[in-house]
């Protein structure tokens, strides 16, 4: 019972959060670049996390950056076609420190009591560990999310979508194969950087 109810407030959390990051994008003061922005701590990601990133598995949209808590955010928000302008698909990649999104202690136990027929599809192969998200379907959208930890155990990833509106032809958000890029890249870069 305890952990239903601390889903529920993750949920809702994240459904109020992501309305903030959407108010966010509205505003005039964000820019499309993220170069220098944030600590040091975060150069490599924003090497990695760009507006072409996005653009190259969404389409066209704003891209914008903020820093909050010790975690850097990166968010887009599809641009619709002018056919289905009341949809909307918006994704936010979140980067703290290892321990941030997903806690080792908890994923562990989530994994030893999730039945192994369901494992494949809740704890994906991707980076050190990995867990889907709680999804949210209501009336007019859906949230889903992945976490995961890097390989070398310094950051989390929450990488997470929400969509609203008529859903026609338009544009989709694999949160899996954004991750997947995510973590091949932060790999290739940080092992250059470490030489």
């Amino acid at each position: 019972m305890a952990v239903l109810k601390a889903r529920e407030i993750n949920i809702k959390f994240s459904a109020v959060k992501a309305a903030v990051l959407l108010l966010m994008l509205s505003s005039s003061t964000l820019s499309n670049s993220v170069e220098n922005f944030g600590s040091e701590e975060f150069d490599l990601w924003n090497k990695i996390v760009t507006k072409d990133l996005f653009r190259s598995v969404v389409g066209s949209g704003k891209f914008s950056a903020t820093l909050e808590d010790g975690k850097i955010i990166y968010v887009f928000v599809y641009q619709p076609p002018a056919s289905d302008p009341g949809y909307i698909l918006s994704a936010a990649v979140e980067i703290g420190p290892a321990g941030t999104f997903l806690n080792r202690a908890e994923y562990e136990r989530s994994l030893v009591t999730t039945p192994l027929s369901e494992r494949a599809g809740r704890f994906p192969s991707v980076g050190a560990r990995a867990q889907t998200t709680a999804p949210f379907f209501g009336p007019g959208g859906s949230s889903f999310g992945l976490l995961s930890t890097t390989n070398d155990e310094c950051f989390d990833l929450n990488v997470n979508v929400m969509q609203s509106g008529v859903e026609g032809n338009v544009a989709t958000f694999d949160v899996l194969e954004i991750s997947s890029r995510l973590h091949q890249a932060y790999d290739s870069l940080a092992s250059i950087t470490e030489k």
